[in-house]
């Protein structure tokens, strides 16, 4: 029994879920061995050694002197099925699932009233109750997603059959359904098109999508009556397909004023997008960027929306403390650092903090204390290094600068030097737009080091090139004027 579906299942309830459905087992079976089941899975069901089906067996049946693996395996089946039931009714009792239950109520009703050639008064009744309560539930929501538009289009199904008289009175409802079908297919396959336009563009996939320019103009229609998906779609489907300064913005605004209406992994998948786009047109000069990417990492990191299998990417907080830091927003970096402490990684949780602290400290103009943080940092993982490098250079020019001298012991040109051999060194695993964006930055830190630079020349040089902390170095430059 080891690893089945049933021990898999009980390995993720939480201790409520465990308790409850033990509750819920008593009422519901009147086969002890049921119950001594359940409770030696839930005990041992993390400890594969005590799940032998032999030892399970003698457990629960321990007045059988044979070893009988058909009579456990449908003990085991029957509690698993106990317990699929248990969490599908836990769902369904959700406020949020409200709709979902009275459509099954009135899939019931149907089914006796068509299937089974049944009508009378109390079924009639009770469809009309449900139908004006499904009516009230659909009106009252502010999460007008695809399910959403889903459940009016069979809403309009249940109105339609309803009508004594279909033929005469049934136009509005067929019109209805109709509408909320056509919005239904338009949002999700415009969602899905999104979907395959990213698998086109990092897998080198081609996959068609028919009729997309139908759906473009149809999504328009959508849009001017108010249908928030409509624009977000489009939206992120021009931006796909060539990048538009302006649409990310309209996106960007979009995402912020509408983000209830998206589903966790789309608003994630929108966000990573929005972000890597941010930043790739932030390397390559647009300065203008930065703000709207804080805030995008900023909306995903309190919405939770970046957990993946449990965990958030590390290299997203330490993204994240980046642009806090470069914006000058680090107010709540401390507040995420610790929501998310039990998120990162264990192999990756001291760089990750170390990263983020001192990035902070250089944000407050602590140059020394980010410096010693980043010293302490290891430079094993590629990721992390291509962060702790370029900001120990950022401090050990900082330091340099200041009027308190720091032995630091080693100079900015030397660290420069060590890093750009570091880059070369890793050149065949880097992809070409980060390694000059980072050469880049190395080589504008040595002529801004040099102290008869032209800085009206090395500005003009920077605008034209892609780099990484461009905010900071043309405020460097600048100063130096």
């Amino acid at each position: 029994m080891r690893n089945n579906r049933l021990t898999r299942l009980l390995n993720i309830l939480d201790n409520t879920e465990k308790r409850k459905l033990r509750q819920t087992l008593e009422i519901s079976t009147k086969e002890q061995e049921m119950l001594v089941l359940y409770d030696y899975l839930i005990k041992y069901s993390a400890k594969p050694k005590r799940l032998d089906k032999e030892r399970v067996f003698e457990e629960v049946y321990p007045k059988d002197t044979v070893f009988n693996g058909r009579k456990l395996s449908d003990l085991n089946t029957q509690l698993y099925h106990l317990a699929e039931d248990f969490i599908i009714v836990r769902l369904l009792k959700r406020k949020e699932r409200m709709a979902q239950r009275q459509l099954l109520m009135l899939e019931y009703l149907r089914e006796k009233t068509v299937l089974n050639n049944k009508y009378s008064d109390d079924l009639n009744s009770l469809n009309h109750k449900i139908v004006k309560d499904l009516e009230h539930s659909l009106s009252r929501t502010d999460h007008c997603n695809l399910s959403h538009y889903f459940n009016l289009y069979q809403l309009n199904i249940q109105r339609y059959y309803l009508n004594t008289d279909k033929w005469q009175e049934g136009r509005l409802h067929i019109e209805a359904l109709m509408e909320n079908l056509d919005i239904f297919y338009c949002l999700t396959k415009l969602r899905y098109a999104g979907e395959i336009l990213m698998r086109e563009r990092i897998l080198n996939e081609n996959l068609p999508v028919l009729l997309l320019d139908e759906l473009r103009q149809y999504s328009e229609v959508l849009s001017k009556k108010g249908i928030a998906q409509a624009s977000t779609y489009r939206l992120h489907l021009d931006l796909l397909q060539e990048f538009d300064e302006v649409k990310f913005h309209q996106l960007v605004e979009h995402i912020f004023e509408y983000e209830h209406t998206l589903e966790r992994v789309e608003l994630s998948n929108i966000l990573i997008f929005l972000a890597n786009h941010a930043a790739k047109a932030t390397r390559e000069g647009d300065a203008n960027l930065v703000v709207a990417n804080y805030e995008i990492y900023k909306l995903g990191l309190e919405n939770e929306v970046f957990i993946e299998n449990g965990f958030v990417p590390s290299l997203l907080l330490v993204n994240y403390a980046l642009l806090c830091s470069t914006v000058g927003k680090t107010e709540n970096l401390e507040e995420i650092l610790v929501r998310y402490q039990d998120r990162i990684k264990v192999s990756e949780k001291e760089n990750t903090t170390l990263l983020c602290r001192a990035y902070q400290h250089f944000a407050d103009h602590e140059f020394y204390a980010a410096y010693r943080l980043v010293s302490k940092h290891s430079k094993k993982r590629l990721s992390f290094a291509l962060h702790q490098k370029p900001l120990e250079l950022k401090c050990l020019y900082e330091l340099e600068n200041t009027t308190d001298h720091i032995d630091t012991s080693r100079t900015l040109y030397d660290a420069c030097m060590v890093y750009r051999r570091y880059l070369q060194r890793k050149s065949d695993v880097l992809n070409n737009s980060t390694y000059t964006a980072n050469l880049n930055f190395v080589n504008t830190l040595l002529k801004l080091g040099e102290p008869d630079t032209d800085t009206d020349e090395l500005m003009k040089t920077l605008k034209g090139v892609s780099v990484i902390h461009r905010n900071w170095l043309m405020e460097k430059i600048k100063a130096k004027k």
